[in-house]
C-alpha cells in the first residue's frame, strides 16, 4: 500500500503543478474564465494570483512533508477541489457559459464532465489521506536533496505543460505568414 500512496502523493502533486502551469501560460483564459462566472473583481485578482501559488504549495508539501503529517497536505488538496467543484456547480446551474480554466483556458466548458472530473480528483486525494493515515510514506520529508528533486520534478511537470500549451505557437507555417506564404 505505501506504493499506492507515493503514487497518490505524485499524481496528485503533478496534477496540482499542471493546473498551476496551465493558468500561469494562459492566464488572460484564466481571469476571463473567473470574471465570466460573476466573482466580484476583487475575488477574480485574489483568486487569479493565489490560486496557483496554493496549488504548487501543495504539491510542494505532498511530496516533502514528513510521514507523520501528510494528511494534512492531502487535506488541504480535498479541501481546495471541493471549493472548486463546488464553484464549478454553482455555474453550471446557473447555466453559464464559462471554459473551465483548470489547467488553463483550453478545456470545454464547465459541466458534467470537468464537474465529474473534480470528484474523481477529490476521491484520489480522499484515499492518500486515508493511506496516509495508515500507512507510513517512504518519502522522506524535509531536507535539502528531497527539496531539490521535488522542485526539480515539479518544474519539469510545468514546464512540459507550459510547452505542450504553446506548442502551436512556435510552428510557423505558410498559413501564418504576414503575405500568405506568397
Amino acid at each position: 500500500m505505501t506504493v499506492v500512496l507515493v503514487l497518490i502523493q505524485f499524481g496528485v502533486a503533478a496534477m496540482l503543478v499542471t493546473a498551476a502551469a496551465g493558468k500561469a501560460v494562459q492566464s488572460d483564459q484564466y481571469v476571463a474564465a473567473l470574471r465570466l462566472s460573476y466573482l466580484p473583481e476583487w475575488a477574480v485578482k485574489v483568486v487569479a494570483v493565489g490560486l496557483p501559488i496554493l496549488e504548487v504549495g501543495i504539491a510542494l508539501r505532498l511530496l516533502l512533508t514528513p510521514p507523520e503529517h501528510l494528511q494534512a497536505p492531502f487535506l488541504l488538496t480535498i479541501l481546495l477541489l471541493l471549493v472548486f467543484t463546488l464553484w464549478m456547480v454553482w455555474v453550471d446551474r446557473r447555466g453559464l457559459t464559462v471554459r473551465c480554466g483548470c489547467f488553463g483556458g483550453g478545456e470545454g466548458k464547465v459541466g458534467t464532465g470537468t464537474i465529474t472530473r473534480n470528484v474523481i480528483l477529490i476521491l484520489i486525494a480522499a484515499a492518500g489521506w486515508w493511506l496516509a493515515g495508515r500507512f507510513t510514506s517512504p518519502l522522506p520529508g524535509m531536507s535539502w536533496p528531497t527539496v531539490v528533486a521535488a522542485t526539480s520534478a515539479l518544474m519539469i511537470v510545468a514546464l512540459v505543460q507550459a510547452f505542450r500549451m504553446v506548442q502551436s505557437h512556435l510552428v510557423i507555417s505558410e498559413g501564418r505568414l504576414p503575405d500568405g506564404g506568397e
